[in-house]
């Protein structure tokens, strides 16, 4: 549990660095794709249990929050737990190994918090905000997102099965 902990600790400056230090800029036409959303489906995927995707979600919706400072705080917290919530369903239905799942799993998920954007945003944004966000970049970081989320996908293939090698080894 506690090394969980840690590695979600990890994704989450890991991401909040990627998303928010100056010198590293990973926009596309002034789009970031959604890495939170990527983590906490192939989190959810990989390992099946909702705790974790769902902390995972909460806590890194909440660094968002205090990074990004033009939502209210919760804001993202509440949207991301709810999708790491989510996210386990996908589990029992699909193989977590298979990319065409994990793109699926992405898109579906990418609906989902375009769903909850609106619903919160209708509660906590003006119209402004809320226009702002549903505009023509929107299919850009969706686009995006499904681009970056292959290259995650490996990545945490690759460390998922490293997981369970060394899990087999001890036992």
């Amino acid at each position: 549990m506690i090394k969980k902990f840690f590695v979600d600790l990890f994704l989450i400056l890991f991401m909040v660095i990627l998303l928010y230090v100056r010198h590293i800029n990973i926009t596309v036409y002034g789009v970031r794709p959604d890495i939170l959303l990527v983590f906490v489906t192939l989190v959810a995927l990989f390992e099946g249990e909702g705790l974790h995707s769902i902390f995972l979600g909460f806590f890194g919706g909440l660094a968002m929050d205090f990074m990004s400072g033009s939502t209210p705080l919760g804001f993202n917290a509440g949207i991301y737990l709810l999708i790491g919530y989510a996210a386990t369903a996908p589990h029992r239905l699909f193989n977590a190994e298979s990319i065409l799942a994990s793109i699926l799993s992405i898109t579906g998920f990418f609906g989902i918090y375009i769903i909850l954007y609106l619903g919160f945003g209708c509660l906590f944004l003006s119209p402004e905000e809320m226009q702002g966000y549903f505009n023509i970049s929107l299919v850009y970081k969706y686009v995006y997102t499904l681009a970056v989320s292959l290259i995650l996908f490996t990545i945490f293939r690759s460390i998922y099965q490293f997981i369970n090698s060394v899990k087999k080894h001890d036992a």
